[in-house]
């Protein structure tokens, strides 16, 4: 009869800590912390039209932090996109998750709620070549989006594609 009882108490505690670990291992995944490598400023070029009959360029300044997302919409009328001035930024909290994706790459999902219009919620680090120069590039993706580029300076390479569309986002005091 002890035998039962104990072999009772030891499978109700077995299943508790099962359901404890269960309970405390995605949290601490969830929140797991950003490496360097992928800290700092980065920029995406947007698009480009014609406002007034001179060709602006668009682009957008992220600014990443562990625990932070600063984002900066930008515009210049300079090819080689130097000369950017800021049109309007916001900032948000974000937290981040490890994401294996396939041959065991290593990304990061990330949860920002103010930018979850922008369809994009995972990010990796890969090595390209722009211009005949290796560069890091910083690769954004989620739902049905497509993939978009970020690099550590400026690029007038593989625009985001969001056009004239991508100005009804901006936030507006009404």
């Amino acid at each position: 009869m002890r035998t039962m009882k104990s072999g009772k108490n030891l499978l109700l505690g077995l299943g508790s800590l099962i359901f404890a670990l269960l309970l405390i291992g995605p949290r601490a995944q969830a929140n797991a912390k950003l490496p360097k490598a992928y800290q700092g400023t980065w920029y995406g070029y947007a698009y480009a039209n014609r406002v007034n009959h001179v060709k602006t360029y668009y682009v957008i300044q992220l600014k990443i932090t562990n625990n932070q997302l600063d984002y900066n919409f930008l515009k210049t009328t300079k090819p080689d996109l130097s000369g950017l001035v800021w049109q309007w930024g916001e900032r948000t909290r974000v937290t981040y998750s490890k994401n294996y994706r396939k041959h065991k790459q290593l990304g990061y999902h990330f949860d920002a709620s103010a930018f979850n219009s922008l369809d994009v919620n995972k990010m990796q680090l890969s090595q390209v070549k722009v211009a005949g120069q290796n560069e890091t590039r910083l690769k954004f993706w989620g739902g049905g989006g497509f993939p978009v580029s970020a690099f550590r300076q400026p690029i007038n390479s593989s625009d985001w594609a969001w056009g004239d569309d991508y100005e009804d986002m901006i936030p507006t005091d009404e």
